[in-house]
């Protein structure tokens, strides 16, 4: 059962600060560290600044690095959701 919380808090839950439907999806949920990042940074190269992309994986260390990758590449952490399948929208900001 996922829940929310604020972002910051916990690396497993957020609020969603995005008001736009993802450009993009990315399901990720059958791959393993590092590859859920790797994948995002590639899908991300091919969207426009400001566009979102919704990522789904199931790697334990996903949001972890996530929230990491995030803050050395720029990108704007809008929503995380925890559980079974976890849910992240990233916004491109480059």
């Amino acid at each position: 059962m996922a829940s929310t919380g604020r972002l910051g808090t916990s690396p497993s839950h957020a609020t969603c600060r995005c008001s736009s439907v993802p450009t993009r999806q990315l399901d990720c949920k059958h791959l393993r560290c590092p590859m859920p990042i790797v994948q995002l940074s590639l899908a991300i190269r091919e969207l426009a600044t400001g566009e979102l992309i919704r990522v789904e994986a199931q790697d334990p260390a996903f949001l972890t690095d996530l929230e990491a990758w995030a803050r050395m590449t720029g990108n704007e952490l809008l929503e995380v959701l925890g559980g079974d399948v976890q849910q992240a929208t990233v916004r491109k900001t480059q």
